[in-house]
């Protein structure tokens, strides 16, 4: 069995995998509340399947990009249960997630064109283009942090679209008419699913090394109120 976790974006998830069998899958919709939830979550999951942790086989996470809080939670917890446990990580990038979830979706039938939209900071997307194809998502190039007008410039009619940035940048000016997918979002079961294709692909991560895709720095903000001053 693998564990699959998603904390990239405002909804929480974790998935249970027996080869290709979905064991059990919970997601909820709580912004900022995934330190408190993620590990409970993951217990309760493995206790509702009658499984416990020993049974693990792998963990997989959502590597992002994504939400800074959000990826350290998800891969401080992966880790922790990949070291405890002696058993692989998989660092999943989050768009092929979401690209994974188009292809259960549609099942397409012949190579189709599609690109995941997530959002950066500061008025940036991430952006990831794909080739649907009938059992995987092929990624044409690397994950790129885009301006919103260059990302809207990028979707051309027909093409199908996905991630939490897709509608915004359908409301641009430069945007062609793309089709969005809302219901696909990143989800741990295709998490889980792409993280036992990777370890099975000897493509596993080290958990004592593994870092988060950031793509973009993190930035320290000074809060309004400072305890201390100069």
């Amino acid at each position: 069995m693998i564990l699959g976790i998603e904390t990239t974006t405002q909804l929480l998830s974790v998935a249970l995998l027996e080869g290709d069998r979905l064991r059990g899958a919970v997601t909820i919709d709580r912004p900022n509340a995934h330190d408190e939830l993620l590990a409970p979550l993951c217990r309760d999951l493995l206790r509702h399947c009658g499984a416990v942790p020993e049974d693990l086989r792998a963990v997989a996470v959502s590597a992002g990009p994504g939400s800074f809080t959000g990826l350290r939670i998800g891969m401080a917890v992966a880790k922790g249960m990949a070291l405890s446990l002696h058993i692989p990580l998989a660092a999943v990038p989050t768009p092929d997630a979401v690209a994974a979830g188009m292809v259960r979706l549609l099942a397409p039938a012949q190579d189709t064109a599609a690109a995941v939209f997530l959002p950066a900071r500061r008025g940036e997307v991430y952006a990831a283009c794909y080739t649907l194809r009938p059992h995987c998502a092929e990624r044409n190039g690397d994950i790129a942090v885009l301006s919103e007008t260059e990302a809207a410039e990028k979707i051309v009619n027909g093409l199908l679209i996905a991630g939490d940035a897709a509608e915004h940048l359908l409301s641009l000016p430069a945007t062609g008419a793309g089709l969005l997918l809302r219901q696909v979002q990143a989800d741990a079961r295709d998490v889980a699913a792409l993280g036992a294709d990777m370890i099975a692909d000897g493509n596993a991560a080290d958990p004592a090394s593994c870092e988060p895709i950031y793509i973009q720095e993190f930035e320290v903000r000074q809060g309004k109120n400072p305890l201390t001053r100069p």
